[in-house]
């Protein structure tokens, strides 16, 4: 049984260095996620697969992550979103001080791929914020201009966890055993879910609002690679 796509996470790592380069343009960068993220998904079912006969493979465990200013709140929409997307949950909890903390629970392997993907598209969110244009009926004060880019960083996050969602489901569609993955998938979306409401129970869901519509467009255009 294959545990993972040739070269492992490192590959998978390669790929997401090179979207994130500066000379990469956003169509380039969308492209070298996608191959991204199929081999990382191909690694996660497989990863399922194996833990289905040594349960030992891929235990359930979970993990704090800190996120820092700026934009702290931003990065923490990206990876909850992204974490469940990778079969995760994230529940957001006190931080002393400033910035965000979340806590993901898991299997071993789908924080560890949530961990590769989030870091990945951290930096190309980032690099490519910092190129973006705000305009002119944006720039007319400080905080109109600072709406329009959490709004693009929003737009961009929301596309790119969609296609990483539209992935995964086309990955399991395509698998031979997806009956018997299936059950296995849901096994472990059960136990993960009961170890965070253990953790905290009645946790809910927290939404980002954003008031600048064009920002938001402009951010989910660049992520889906239709702006360079």
């Amino acid at each position: 049984m294959s545990t993972g796509p040739p070269g492992g996470l490192a590959a998978i790592r390669a790929l997401l260095a090179k979207a994130e380069a500066e000379a990469t343009t956003s169509a380039e960068a969308q492209a070298l996620t996608a191959r991204a993220a199929s081999l990382l998904t191909q690694y996660g079912l497989d990863r399922a697969r194996l833990a289905e006969v040594d349960l030992e493979a891929d235990l359930p465990t979970d993990l704090v992550i800190d996120l820092d200013n700026p934009w702290a709140k931003v990065q923490a929409y990206l990876l909850a979103h992204l974490a469940e997307a990778l079969r995760c949950e994230a529940i957001e909890i006190t931080r002393p001080g400033p910035g965000t903390r979340l806590h993901l629970f898991g299997h071993a392997s789908d924080i560890e791929r949530t961990e590769v993907m989030f870091a990945g598209l951290i930096g190309q969110m980032s690099r490519a914020l910092v190129a973006q244009v705000v305009p002119d009926t944006a720039t007319s004060a400080r905080a109109c201009a600072r709406a329009w880019r959490r709004a693009w960083m929003l737009g961009w996050a929301t596309s790119a966890v969609d296609r990483i969602k539209a992935t995964e489901t086309q990955a399991f569609d395509e698998t031979e055993d997806a009956l018997e993955l299936a059950i296995v998938l849901r096994e472990r979306a059960v136990l993960v879910h009961r170890r965070a409401d253990q953790a905290y129970p009645g946790a809910r869901e927290t939404r980002q609002r954003y008031s600048a519509v064009s920002g938001y467009d402009a951010g989910s255009a660049y992520s889906d690679g239709a702006a360079n």
